[in-house]
C-alpha cells in the first residue's frame, strides 16, 4: 500500500467511497481517528502515542515556520 493524491485516487476503478460518518474505517479514504485506532490495534497504545506525538511536533514546527509570513499577511490586511 502507498499514499497518493486523493484527487487522483478517487478516479480509480478500485476506489471505495465512504458514505457513513459512523463507519470511519471503511473505504479508500479513512479518518485520522480510524488510522490511530488501527495503529493501536496492531502495535499497541504506546507506539500509537509515539506516532501522535511525532505528528503533533510536526504540526507545531510547520506552524512555527509559517508564523512570520502569516503575521505579515495579517498585519497587511
Amino acid at each position: 500500500m502507498h499514499l497518493t493524491n486523493y484527487a487522483i485516487n478517487k478516479e480509480s476503478e478500485t476506489f471505495v467511497p465512504n458514505n457513513s460518518e459512523t463507519a470511519d474505517d471503511v473505504g479508500s479514504k479513512r479518518s485520522f481517528t480510524s488510522v490511530l485506532r488501527r495503529i493501536t490495534e496492531e502495535f499497541g497504545a504506546e507506539r500509537c502515542e509515539v506516532v501522535r506525538t511525532a505528528i503533533k511536533d510536526l504540526v507545531i514546527k510547520t506552524l512555527c515556520i509559517a508564523q512570520p509570513i502569516l503575521q505579515h499577511l495579517y498585519r497587511q490586511c
